[in-house]
């Protein structure tokens, strides 16, 4: 009884395993697919103070963009205390053409 049940553990195990592994592979392929850009600023208004908490949201070819945040995939960012903002996001290669950036 204890072989068999060991039997069963070890195909459960090997089939999570398997799936597991091409879920990973599938999710590299796509990060492998795209292209990660980063941006930053500092937002100021006419006094050239800078403006907390301005919303920044990317747009690519008039689409939203969501920009990883702490780790997290978020539809917007926001300026600091000081103006300043950071962002990242990934796009599928190819899509901006080097030449005019």
């Amino acid at each position: 009884m204890k072989k068999q049940a060991l039997w069963i553990l070890m195909v459960v195990l090997s089939i999570s395993l398997s799936l597991f592994y091409r879920n990973s592979s599938f999710a590299s392929e796509e990060i492998a697919k795209s292209e990660t850009f980063y941006i930053a600023g500092t937002i100021i208004d006419s006094h050239e103070e800078p403006v907390k908490e301005a919303r920044i949201k990317v747009l690519v070819n008039d689409k939203p963009q969501k920009v990883a945040i702490e780790h997290e995939l978020k539809n917007e960012t926001e300026t600091s205390s000081h103006g300043t903002y950071q962002a990242v996001f990934n796009l599928p290669a190819g899509q901006i053409d080097n030449a005019n950036i």
